[in-house]
């Protein structure tokens, strides 16, 4: 038996067909329901025909507050010339609008009723930014959230641009040298990112990085030519220069990752309890300890990602979607499937917050999601709380859910 749930899943899977936005998945799905009824391609090919929603769409990019909703939802109901079911489906489709126009498209799995804006302290609202302080070997600091500056160093220099949130070390020639471990790791800079922070760094052998909120990368201002060693803690997004004379190497608190020149995104938080390398292209070599302190080696292929639990050292390695898990780097949030307790903590990095679930089975309810990260946290907060009309109380900094 079809639910009205059922219906308006495939409303809404209609809606992101005229919009442009639905996905190969979705294509699919939209496809057996059309085929599924006659009733059922009736009503898409009489949907889909419509001028009047062409019209609605064209003026998409002018829409971007809330309000315009029940605006655009009570034309569409006064015009008696529509069919009961194109309206319904319409209303959909300018709720898509509104979303798009206001920088965001969300689709959360059992949603309702989207409800007025929770009241946030500004603070929180306000998404992250280009934001960290770097601290160089010898204790000095400097803070680069507001800094575009040349800053001569070591017979080369050091360029910072807060706009582009971004700090190069390019200039600087590389040492022929080789060093020792410890003499290396005294020799290491460190880049500390905030929460509501992220920045990127390019090394002097050319690597960018892009590290995201609540980490920290530890590197040496110039590689030696026998080494090319940095270490992290919390996320980056790495685009490694090849150098296949110098293996480029990162080190986490659980697990190292090996590799000549390549891309991969790398999560190493201390309060997670696991670590993971996802391999966008090239090939990277995994090395940790087992239980057993014996040492382990494993081989990763584009689109595989390896995850190691913390605590028993176990580890799977399996081909995963990469589009959520790089998308932090390109300025989203993406989420498919995936628990809420995940979400939210990605989210309280970026804007600052910490979250106090009254019942545990919240964090385990699954959703879908896409956000621009520049985006405020109100409207998407507005959401999340009607997922089975969940409640969300901001007490300071705490968001306090519950059922």
């Amino acid at each position: 038996m079809k639910t009205n749930l059922d219906q308006n899943y495939y409303h809404i899977l209609i809606s992101r067909k005229i919009l442009g936005y639905i996905t190969p998945e979705e294509s699919i799905k939209l496809r057996d329901w059309i085929n599924s009824s006659p009733e059922n391609e009736e009503f898409y090919k009489n949907v889909v025909n419509k001028k009047e929603i062409e019209k609605w769409l064209n003026i998409r990019s002018q829409i971007d507050t809330k309000s315009d909703y029940n605006k655009i939802k009570t034309k569409l109901i006064d015009n008696s010339s529509y069919h009961k079911k194109i309206v319904y489906a319409i209303k959909y489709a300018a709720l898509l609008i509104i979303l798009l126009g206001s920088g965001y498209i969300i689709h959360i799995n059992n949603s309702k009723e989207i409800k007025t804006a929770t009241k946030i302290s500004q603070d929180i609202q306000i998404p992250g930014y280009n934001n960290a302080k770097l601290i160089f070997a010898n204790g000095e600091s400097i803070s680069l959230e507001k800094q575009d500056t040349i800053i001569p160093h070591n017979n080369g220099k050091i360029t910072i641009d807060s706009t582009l949130g971004e700090i190069n070390f390019r200039s600087l020639k590389q040492r022929n040298d080789s060093i020792d471990d410890v003499d290396y790791t005294k020799r290491l800079n460190t880049i500390v990112v905030p929460k509501k922070g992220e920045y990127k760094i390019r090394l002097n052998d050319g690597t960018l990085i892009y590290i995201n909120s609540e980490s920290r990368l530890q590197f040496p201002e110039k590689f030696s030519k026998n080494k090319r060693i940095v270490y992290l803690e919390g996320e980056a997004y790495f685009k490694v220069a090849h150098d296949s004379n110098k293996p480029f190497v990162v080190k986490t608190q659980d697990m190292d990752v090996l590799v000549l020149g390549t891309e991969f995104n790398l999560k190493a938080y201390k309060d997670e309890n696991f670590c993971s390398t996802t391999l966008i292209k090239g090939k990277v070599n995994i090395k940790f300890s087992d239980s057993n302190g014996h040492g382990i080696n494993r081989i990763l292929k584009p689109n595989q990602q390896a995850k190691l639990l913390t605590n028993s050292k176990l580890i799977s390695i399996k081909k995963v979607d990469i589009e959520p898990i790089i998308a932090w780097h390109k300025g989203q949030f993406l989420f498919k499937n995936e628990r809420l307790e995940d979400i939210m903590k990605s989210l309280a990095r970026w804007y600052g917050f910490k979250v106090i679930y009254t019942d545990a089975s919240i964090k385990n309810m699954r959703c879908d999601g896409r956000i621009k990260r520049s985006e405020r946290l109100e409207p998407l907060i507005d959401i999340i709380k009607s997922i089975n009309n969940l409640k969300i109380k901001i007490d300071g900094y705490n968001l306090i859910i519950s059922n």
